[in-house]
């Protein structure tokens, strides 16, 4: 299976557990707002799990780190 449909099937499959990305990552912003006393959105809270994989991939290659992106890329693009 190609990375980015796999990234679109595990999307799919996590909603199920955890509710659409939309409201998921909304959830998360208004929780590290909270925490931070900062603003984040969900957009912001997709691309700071980008940020997080790719230091990851600085650190050891992992086919996961980058089908994640992929999935975060998603998300933040159904966010925005």
């Amino acid at each position: 299976m190609a990375l980015l449909d796999e990234a679109a099937q595990i999307v799919k499959d996590r909603g199920q557990f955890y509710g659409p990305p939309s409201e998921n990552h909304e959830r998360t912003a208004a929780m590290w707002s909270a925490y931070l006393d900062v603003p984040i959105s969900a957009v912001d809270v997709c691309a700071l799990n980008i940020l997080q994989k790719m230091s990851r991939e600085a650190n050891s290659h992992k086919r996961d780190n980058f089908l994640d992106v992929a999935g975060f890329a998603a998300n933040a693009d159904e966010c925005g």
